[in-house]
């Protein structure tokens, strides 16, 4: 069960359910996904809810700020995989 919480909460995991019954399964795990979903339920239900204070818009002047989103992609160039991060 811990590690089913580290795996679903830890930003270094990330995991989501499909994820995490193949690392069961490849741990010998042998039930079927759908506890792991349950689990997963009430894993989110008990998560603290995030404060309105973190989500409080801030407006600026035009031309005071930019604003833009980066993507990562891992690229096969010569046989090796590079790491290239694009402007979206």
């Amino acid at each position: 069960m811990d590690l089913i919480v580290l795996w679903h909460t830890s930003p270094e995991y990330d995991f989501n359910g499909t994820r995490i019954f193949r690392e069961l399964k490849a741990r010998g795990y042998t039930g079927t996904i759908n506890p792991i979903y349950r689990v997963l339920q009430k894993i989110d239900e008990s998560k603290i809810e995030i404060s309105p204070a973190a989500t409080v818009r801030i407006e600026t002047p035009p031309g005071d700020q930019a604003q833009f989103d980066w993507a990562h992609y891992e690229v096969m160039v010569a046989g090796r995989i590079r790491l290239c991060i694009v402007l979206v």
